[in-house]
């Protein structure tokens, strides 16, 4: 349990895992377990119950998160068959809707089943759904009876009496289903991400006409999701933005005309979104081009002329449009120079559009002497745009006749007392217009423009500078001429002079400064020795809360009560702006202020990470989550790690922490450990570095399917051996270890009429029904199947012989050699016994009588007397002729079946009685006198 909740709330924090801002649904984000964490730990007991479907509506079977579920485990008690794994989602009530099913056909019972469920068969699972199974047969999950509050609440109902097959989407009323109380069944779900829905066929562009008719089909939407629950039961939900000209139906996904579309032209852009189950969306755009064909200006482009003095409208040229189809209106687009005193009406005559200059122009030679105007005829759809050049020609210009000049004012001079009273002629006009510019720039007088008058702004007993160049310019509308006027201003007060401000460079100062900090002194003097007094301001104004001047000595240090980060500063370069006054006269400069950013510590967001992975190959990817809090935006960080004795087994992305197996990482072979601690260093950009412990935790995976040692056996026995005779060994090996590599041996006799043999789980094989009559060869397979399901073969060849003899109580074999047959020991061990006893007396006789052989005596030569001949080889001594019994024929060799050399045989013989010792000699005589 405490796992669980764990895994739950790693669910609940994850809100970074994807960018859904819309999402009110708890998501999914990392491998966790519904149900039991060890379902093999639940296997007491199993209801005897046929065709009941099974609710398990209790918070331990109940998914936390909307997710797919990628694998079923559950502990089969008995009874092998078909399950289906099911998902129910509560609809109202009592009532419920099979949201899914997996199906799995079990061959084996008492062990943990696992079903990896393909990716085109993993359904979608919502918070508060629960788990439930089916069998249409005896029932299979196993359980184990509790006393806590785990299970209270497993519903169960007979399905089996259904006319019709029962299948996702289709609902179910539970209020008449009985309920188990107190019971732990061993079955779990293993939940992951979802992944997001897409379109299938936007973005698009196409062709439209603006004649389409309202209800026009314009396209069909179309949308999927890797999940395939996701596009079956569930349905992805299309909508279209808001629009008017155009109507989607979310049951169709069909896009249609809602408007007159005469008014549209150009591009014209549809937006569509799908949400999937978990609330995941993606959006896509179907763009239509809606062509026109815009009015035809036929007579431009051209030149017109007019006079710079032109004073009225006047009618410059008549345009010539034509538009086969829509009506259109004209105007002018643009110019250049802008403003322009021009525009484009219709005429009077309401029969063409003409180009116009304005009342009043203000044309000028000298200003410009030519103009584009830019005319633009639109039907509402399309627009067309031309050039019309109009040339200024200029007339006579105005005369000053009083500049140049010069003036002296004092200092005692007030505002609007005068200054300069400029006269000038013009021959052509009697109205003329008078402006003025000064150096330097911030003159206190200006000019009536009007009148040529130059009267004084303020007064100039604050003034600092002691002369103007002034250039006056009159126009007459159309033509201007300019000249100059020296004004020299005497008994100024001197004002204020900054010695040490600008400076050449900006000046930098650290975030986190202390508060208070000197940051720059600034220095002023006066001639006049008047007391100064020091301001400042900032551009941005944000400035001013992080640096202060003392108004008395002009020290600008770091604010004493806002301190300096750079992370949250909405500036990092500010402009001071000094202000020196020596209370009349006032003296400015700026100072560039530069905010640093400090390399700040990092730290992960917790000290102790941990995965849960399976054992994989080489270059398979693992994600630990690491997560890096930095107040330093914009750094980058590098991830290493160390293992200790255990690195080298796994290797980590530098860039995004992500793990990899550097080997094919197999918990079958040792050695290999099956959890690694590690030190994760992260880095920033800086150098400075945090730690955190990453636990791995490496799960043992069924990837080895059981094998034979051989893949052929071959036994030989006879059809009269007796029920349970042993007929060999076909042992199979399994690479996994653990639960994993745990197999059950089987045969299958299929082939076979009868099942004639039966093998243990210690891979020997005997006899199960009798072979009588059975001759030639009886082929089956042995097979070894591993708690995953996994299956070895083994073809096994069993060859029936029919002795040549039989008895009731014994089961004639062929021998190998003499000794094989009892007989042949018996006759053997008599003959045996005679020689030795033949060869004592001997030794007895001549030992007993060596001590009475004269000097001389030879007893070869004594022993040979009457047995003389007169052959050349008499002196060889030759043995008596002595009776020699007629020797019984030795029996007929027997045949003997060719045995497999690997494997030997083992036959069972049943014991026989042991002969008395008279039974002995009545073998032997009977051997003897050739009756056997």
């Amino acid at each position: 349990m405490e796992f669980r909740w764990a895994a739950v709330w790693i669910v609940l924090i994850s809100a970074f895992s994807r960018n859904d801002a819309n999402s009110n649904v708890t998501k999914c984000t990392a491998v966790d377990f519904i149900g039991q964490d060890q379902p093999n730990l639940y296997n007491s007991s199993i209801d005897t119950s046929t065709g009941f479907a099974y609710l398990a509506a209790d918070s331990v079977y109940q998914f936390p998160c909307c997710g797919i579920v990628k694998q079923w485990q559950a502990f089969i008690k008995q009874n092998t068959g078909t399950m289906l794994f099911e998902v129910w989602r509560s609809t109202s009530g009592t009532a419920y809707k099979l949201a899914g099913s997996n199906e799995f056909v079990a061959s084996v019972t008492d062990m943990l089943i696992t079903l990896n469920v393909p990716s085109g068969a993993q359904m979608t699972v919502y918070p508060d759904d629960y788990i439930g199974w089916y069998t249409s047969n005896r029932e299979m999950v196993a359980y184990t009876e509790g006393t806590g509050p785990e299970a209270d609440n497993i519903k169960y109902t007979n399905l089996r009496p259904s006319p019709t097959a029962f299948t996702p989407g289709m609902n179910l009323d539970w209020s008449s289903a009985s309920a188990y109380q107190n019971r732990n069944y061993g079955i779990r779900a293993t939940i992951d991400a979802n992944s997001p829905p897409f379109f299938t066929n936007l973005n698009f562009f196409m062709l439209a006409q603006p004649t389409w008719a309202v209800g026009y089909l314009v396209y069909t939407v179309s949308a999927s999701d890797p999940n395939p629950s996701d596009t079956t039961i569930t349905q992805l939900t299309i909508t279209m933005n808001t629009d008017s000209y155009f109507s989607f139906d979310t049951t169709t996904h069909e896009v249609r005309v809602a408007a007159n579309l005469t008014t549209l032209s150009g591009n014209y852009l549809l937006g569509f979104k799908v949400v999937d189950l978990c609330e995941y969306t993606a959006s896509g755009t179907l763009t239509l081009s809606i062509y026109n064909e815009p009015p035809t200006i036929l007579n431009l482009e051209a030149t017109v002329e007019v006079l710079e003095n032109q004073v009225a409208e006047l009618l410059l040229y008549t345009l010539s449009v034509t538009d086969p189809s829509d009506p259109f209106t004209c105007g002018v687009s643009t110019t250049s120079p802008s403003p322009a005193p021009f525009s484009v009406r219709m005429k009077p005559s309401l029969t063409a559009y003409g180009v116009y200059v304005n009342n009043n122009p203000g044309l000028s030679v000298a200003a410009n002497a030519n103009y584009n105007v830019f005319v633009a005829c639109s039907d509402g759809k399309g627009t067309t745009v031309e050039k019309l050049v109009v040339h200024i020609v200029a007339s006579n210009s105005p005369v000053l006749t009083n500049l140049p000049n010069s003036v002296t004012l004092s200092t005692s001079a007030q505002t609007t007392d005068l200054v300069f009273d400029v006269d000038a002629t013009d021959a052509d006009s009697t109205v003329l217009t008078y402006t003025m510019t000064c150096s330097p720039l911030g003159c206190p007088f200006k000019i009536l423009a009007s009148s040529g008058r130059i009267q004084l702004t303020s007064d100039l007993v604050y003034q600092t500078v002691g002369s103007y160049d002034v250039t006056v310019t009159v126009s007459d509308g159309y033509s201007s001429r300019s000249s100059s006027l020296a004004v020299v201003i005497s008994g100024l007060n001197t004002a204020p002079v900054i010695t040490n401000l600008p400076i050449v460079s900006s000046l930098s100062i650290q975030e986190n400064t202390n508060l208070g900090t000197s940051v720059y002194q600034v220095t002023a003097t006066d001639n006049d020795r008047d007391t100064l007094f020091y301001t400042m301001t900032s551009v941005p104004g944000s400035g001013m809360g992080y640096f202060q001047i003392n108004s008395a000595n002009g020290l600008i240090t770091t604010s004493t009560t806002n301190a300096i980060n750079y992370e949250t500063l909405t500036a990092t370069s500010f402009t001071l702006y000094i202000h020196v006054s020596d209370g009349t006269l006032t003296t400015d400069q700026t100072l560039l202020v530069k905010v640093n950013n400090q390399n700040e510590d990092l730290f992960f967001s917790q000290p102790v990470y941990r995965i849960y992975a399976n054992e994989g190959n080489a270059g398979q990817q693992m994600n630990p989550g690491l997560s890096v809090i930095d107040t330093d935006v914009g750094d980058s960080v590098s991830y290493s790690m160390n293992c200790g004795s255990n690195s080298g087994y796994m290797t980590m992305a530098s860039s995004s922490g992500l793990l990899t197996y550097a080997i094919n990482y197999d918990l079958d072979k040792p050695g290999l450990p099956t959890a690694i601690t590690c030190i994760v260093t992260a880095r920033d950009s800086g150098g400075l570095t945090a730690t955190a412990t990453l636990s791995v935790n490496i799960a043992e995976i069924n990837d080895n399917t059981p094998a034979f040692l051989s893949s052929s056996y071959t036994f030989t026995l006879y059809n009269n051996v007796v029920v349970g005779t042993s007929i060999g060994n076909v042992s199979a090996v399994d690479g996994d270890i653990g639960t994993n590599g745990q197999f059950i041996y089987s045969l299958d006799q299929t082939t076979l009429t009868t099942d004639y043999f039966q093998i243990s789980q210690t891979s020997l094989i005997t006899l199960k029904n009798s072979l009588s009559g059975v001759v030639g060869d009886l082929d089956f397979a042995a097979k070894a199947t591993d708690t995953g399901g996994r299956l070895g073969f083994a073809s096994v060849r069993v060859t029936v012989l029919e002795p040549t003899t039989t008895t009731a109580a014994t089961t004639t074999i062929g021998y190998k050699n003499m000794f094989d047959d009892k007989r042949n020991i018996v006759w053997f061990s008599m003959v045996c016994i005679l020689a030795l006893i033949v060869l004592a007396v001997t030794l007895y006789v001549c030992l007993n009588h060596v001590r009475y052989w004269p000097i001389g005596f030879d007893p070869f030569k004594e022993c040979a007397k009457g047995f003389e001949c007169r052959k050349p080889d008499c002196l060889k001594s030759k043995p008596r002729p002595r009776f020699q019994p007629k020797r019984p024929k030795p029996p007929p060799p027997r045949w003997e079946p060719s045995l497999p050399p690997a494997t030997p045989v083992p036959i069972t013989i049943p014991s026989e009685k042991p002969q008395a010792s008279s039974d002995v000699y009545d073998f032997w005589k009977e051997s003897w006198n050739g009756n056997l």
